[in-house]
């Protein structure tokens, strides 16, 4: 008996000590997991919100080291969404949120719908960094002198939703959520247009432009279409008007040619100053010459411009585009770029547009194309550092973003 209570004891005391092992086995190997501490406010507005992938991190159906966050797309697919081609995998970033580890998760989403999920985007709330960084969708452009000088039809007016036969309130899927102006530009068959913006699509790199009607009556077609989907209506100065901008200091600025419409009768007249002008950039309509109010075919009016004042300086931030920081420069570099800002060689009039070409003028006569930084790394401007901006007509100190491989 006594043996026997001895083995059952001895038993019980085995198996309570098993528990007890296999107890303190599971605290130590068991997986330490985040938790979301605060979801800050996105401080920029929505169309400074878009975002293209880096692919070094995945989606995620909540902040990746979330317990039961599970995989949207993986990197491998991240990867081919970053190289897409297609404007329909851009995104949009409109959440944030931040863990107990200080860590920054965005949740996105692609324009398209397709993909929605949480990404890691650095360390830094309303800094896009980890597996998203800042993306234009659409690089603005110059016209040419056939867009700023001729008057447009739409090729094949229709219904067809092709991006080049009705109209977009922003060219296809460049903002989330943002489509066509028009549905049917079928009742704008014979309308003319004048373009007056034109940018190229990021992703697949084709021509947009932005029309406005010539007949105000029309108006409600203006917007965004492939430049591909309009035909010239080879309007002559002997169908149309002619418009003379001529400056008040002297000389022709431009000119451009408007058409009347097709329904317009041969003794038709036409009051230029309510068209949609495509007045040169930088400049503002002074007077007009008398006719302009009741301008026949075939004939000529002036229009008196006059040019904007000038910046006063351009101020630039330069940033390491790889962290989206900003690079701090010593005493004298900032120095020498303060005297280049200020340089009467790089000042626009105001409504004008800032050219690349200028902007990597100022920052070379200021020694920043390349040079040490205070931590003695190498920053080199990218070759997409700066783009064409264009100045609002009364902004005399515009702020321009240049941006840095930092090594």
């Amino acid at each position: 008996m006594k043996t026997s209570v001895k083995k059952s004891l001895y038993l019980s005391l085995a198996a309570v000590g098993l528990i007890a092992v296999a107890g303190t086995a599971t605290t130590v190997n068991a997986k330490s997991y985040a938790k979301v501490t605060s979801y800050p406010a996105l401080t920029a507005k929505a169309t400074d919100r878009n975002v293209s992938l880096t692919g070094t991190s995945a989606i995620y159906t909540k902040s990746g080291t979330l317990k039961g966050a599970k995989v949207v797309a993986s990197k491998t697919t991240v990867k081919k969404l970053k190289a897409s081609t297609s404007s329909k995998k851009n995104f949009r970033v409109y959440k944030a949120a931040v863990t107990n580890r200080d860590s920054v998760y965005y949740k996105i989403v692609s324009f398209d719908k397709t993909y929605r999920g949480w990404i890691y985007g650095g360390k830094k709330a309303n800094t896009f960094a980890g597996g998203v960084k800042s993306f234009d969708t659409l690089t603005a452009g110059t016209l040419t002198t056939e867009q700023s000088t001729k008057t447009f039809r739409i090729t094949k007016p229709g219904t067809a939703n092709d991006n080049k036969t009705v109209t977009y309130k922003a060219p296809a899927w460049t903002q989330y959520k943002v489509g066509r102006q028009i549905t049917d530009s079928t009742p704008y068959a014979k309308a003319d247009f004048n373009i007056t913006q034109v940018g190229k699509r990021t992703r697949e790199g084709d021509q947009w432009v932005y029309i406005s009607a010539v007949d105000s009556a029309n108006a409600k077609a203006n917007g965004w279409i492939l430049y591909s989907g309009l035909t010239t209506d080879g309007v002559t100065a002997a169908q149309g008007v002619t418009i003379n901008y001529v400056s008040v200091d002297g000389g022709t600025v431009k000119s451009q040619i408007l058409g009347f419409p097709l329904t317009a009768a041969a003794d038709a007249i036409m009051n230029v100053t309510t068209t949609n002008l495509v007045i040169p950039e930088g400049y503002t309509i002074a007077t007009w010459s008398s006719n302009a109010t009741n301008a026949k075919r075939g004939s000529t009016v002036t229009a008196y411009v006059k040019q904007n004042a000038k910046t006063a300086m351009i101020q630039f931030k330069l940033y390491d585009k790889a962290t989206n920081k900003i690079i701090e420069l010593n005493a004298t570099q900032q120095t020498a770029l303060n005297a280049a800002e200020v340089n009467a060689a790089y000042q626009v009039p105001m409504g004008s547009s800032l050219s690349v070409a200028t902007q990597e003028a100022l920052l070379e006569e200021a020694g920043l194309k390349s040079f040490t930084t205070t931590d003695n790394k190498t920053a080199t401007l990218r070759a997409d550092g700066v783009g064409k901006i264009k100045i609002a007509g009364s902004n005399a100190t515009p702020t321009v973003s240049a941006y840095y491989d930092v090594k």
